[in-house]
């Protein structure tokens, strides 16, 4: 009997561990469920030593999630300086 596929990876966002859906997900949606605005913050995906932003895509459905995924988040704020 084939075990029953699980419907959501855990996946860290900013140090913090969080439950996703396996499929439909927006960098947007992470966002939403770390309790993040994604009107202030965007969603990085680090991968070893690579860094993929999702600053000027984060609406479109991430096709590659996978368990234990780690993320971090930038800000949309303007920086200033002094």
């Amino acid at each position: 009997m084939k075990e029953k596929e699980e419907k959501f990876f855990t996946v860290s966002v900013d140090g913090d561990e969080f439950e996703i859906p396996r499929k439909g997900v927006t960098p947007n949606d992470i966002l939403r469920i770390a309790q993040l605005d994604p009107a202030s913050r965007y969603l990085i995906e680090k991968q070893g030593n690579k860094i993929i932003s999702y600053q000027d895509n984060a609406d479109v459905e991430l096709k590659h999630l996978h368990q234990n995924m780690v993320f971090s988040t930038g800000s949309r704020e303007p920086i200033t300086v002094s």
